[in-house]
């Protein structure tokens, strides 16, 4: 509606707009409906801004692909860290072995990163957030026997995750699909 009244629009992307994994439910190209308006919205936008150079490279194959201008309508703005308040202290000061900070959900595949700990003997993970497949996670955690080494820390208030993240040696990522991490 805002293109034909003329109201300049700005459309601003995450990652999802342009997969389908249907084994993990993820991605709006799973849906006639939201493949729709994914394409409506980007064929209409005045501007389209993109997280990562990896997500505008999508967003230019997609314009592409459906024949909609591309070039002079995206432009990329990172997303920002400030760099002195996720300062790491040195790495004997950091506690904790592994960290995990994600939606648990299917596409973050923290099921993975379960089984792999079970093969790491003497290693810790703490993993933060929340999602529809916690209890799935914990009974997961309780079977491989891992209850001692892996801690759920729920959501944390955004104040608290720089001293999380500080705490720990290594940030695992373990997702299926990830343009950028936030």
């Amino acid at each position: 509606a805002s293109f034909m009244m003329k109201i300049p629009t700005v459309v601003s992307l995450a990652a999802g707009e342009f997969v389908g994994i249907e084994k993990l439910r993820y991605g709006s190209q799973r849906s006639r409906v939201r493949s729709w308006l994914v394409y409506h919205a980007l064929k209409y936008a005045s501007h389209i801004v993109a997280p990562s150079e990896a997500i505008t490279q999508l967003a230019m194959s997609y314009l592409d692909y459906h024949h909609l201008p591309s070039t002079e309508r995206i432009s990329t703005v990172p997303l920002g860290v400030d760099i002195d308040h996720f300062r790491l202290p040195e790495h004997s000061l950091r506690p904790r072995h592994f960290l995990h900070v994600g939606n648990l959900v299917p596409i973050k595949r923290q099921d993975k990163l379960l089984h792999l700990m079970a093969k790491m003997p003497s290693t810790t993970l703490d993993i933060v957030g929340t999602g529809p497949l916690d209890s799935y996670l914990r009974k997961l955690t309780r079977n491989l026997k891992l209850e001692d080494r892996v801690t759920f820390h729920g959501e944390l208030p955004y104040s608290e995750m720089p001293n999380i993240y500080q705490s720990a040696r290594w940030l695992l990522v373990t997702s299926q699909y990830e343009v950028y991490g936030m």
